[in-house]
């Protein structure tokens, strides 16, 4: 299921020099430190640090910049509190990005372990500023953040543009829309430039102006131009070349296999007890595999009853509405799924070696 966006852009703290008393910090990746006040049972972040790096780089490779030279601050906040919030919380929503330009660092503060919409905005403000428009930097961080498309916003796209322009409820597909079609026909040295000159309270007639001497081109032919469904070009987890271990297919058409995995294998990720999730505990894993077009049958189940339940997630490698199924404490589920590469996330049960997994995984291809 694909859940909306509930973000807000980079919010501007000006003058802050008193230190922000942020929750503990558990791990440190290359560009990204983790911090959370989560009931952490189990340190096992290096691998999801790792993936979440690499979206880092491959966001800033696309803008053409370089990753925040400091490291970016990722609030885990699965148990957010809006009536007594902290003062690194968001103003609105349970996602956000807050920057502090004097002191040359930003966080981020997400309900779920990962969002990659907010770390496109942690990629973007520092190296293009925090006061550019909301339109543009929304824009961005659902073309490169997300999994979405923007076939809502077609109908009436030029007017419902100019609506948007300065406007505090944003509408997001329509700013995906917008920047996409942006970068896809011209790329990103337009687009920077033009987030760099675009002030966030900048008029229409302003916003016009401005996109015209970037672009060479008035606004109006280009919303007019701007016809084509827009693809956002985020993959659900694991769907990354390198951040899953891969399976393959076998001639038989069935995958009868015992999985395990193991902390710093390339594929584990964070085990963690919150009050909120209790199916959050126990090791986590991603794995890869191509499948052919047919029915099939899903069944994960535990090499050990006594450890609890496992979990496992098939989820086709597309944006937006992806195909899959699911399987729950050994339950069978069936479904017909199309050809193409598929995720495999999986939650193994508890176990006394808290820093391994292991399930028995049977998918059955029952007819092509």
């Amino acid at each position: 299921m694909r859940v909306a966006p509930a973000c807000v852009i980079a919010l501007l703290v000006a003058g802050c020099s008193e230190p922000l008393e942020l929750p503990p910090q558990v791990a440190r990746g290359r560009h990204i430190d983790l911090h959370t006040d989560a009931d952490v049972a189990l340190y096992c972040v290096d691998d999801l640090l790792a993936r979440e790096d690499r979206f880092v780089e491959r966001t800033a490779a696309f803008l053409g910049v370089d990753p925040p030279a400091a490291p970016i601050k990722f609030v885990w906040d699965p148990e957010q509190d809006d009536a007594d919030p902290q003062p690194w919380s968001c103003e609105t929503g349970a996602y956000c990005y807050r920057y502090r330009e004097d002191d040359g660092y930003g966080w981020v503060v997400s309900r779920t372990r990962t969002s990659h919409h907010e770390l496109v905005h942690a990629v973007e403000v520092p190296a293009l500023g925090q006061h550019g428009s909301q339109l543009l930097g929304e824009g961005l961080a659902e073309y490169l953040g997300s999994t979405r498309t923007s076939r809502r916003a077609l109908f009436e796209f030029p007017l419902k543009l100019t609506d948007n322009i300065g406007a505090l409820d944003l509408d997001y597909t329509v700013a995906l829309h917008f920047v996409g079609s942006l970068l896809q026909t011209h790329g990103p040295a337009e687009y920077r430039a033009l987030r760099q000159r675009l002030h966030n309270d900048a008029t229409p007639d302003e916003f016009a102006a401005t996109f015209a001497a970037v672009y060479g081109l008035p606004l109006a032919d280009a919303l007019a131009s701007m016809t084509s469904v827009v693809t956002a070009t985020d993959l659900p987890s694991g769907c990354v070349d390198g951040d899953a271990l891969p399976l393959a297919w076998p001639a038989s058409d069935l995958l009868d296999t015992r999985l395990t995995s193991t902390c710093g294998d390339g594929a584990a990720y964070i085990g963690v007890r919150d009050r909120t999730s209790p199916a959050a505990s126990g090791l986590q894993a991603l794995y890869t595999l191509d499948l052919p077009l047919g029915s099939y049958a899903l069944t994960f189940t535990s090499t050990n009853p006594a450890h609890g339940p496992p979990q496992a997630s098939l989820r086709q490698c597309v944006a937006d509405t992806p195909e899959g199924m699911s399987s729950y404490d050994g339950a069978t589920s069936r479904d017909r799924l199309p050809a193409g590469r598929y995720a495999l996330q999986v939650r193994f049960p508890e176990q006394p070696e808290t820093d391994r997994g292991e399930a028995h995984l049977r998918l059955a291809r029952l007819t092509p």
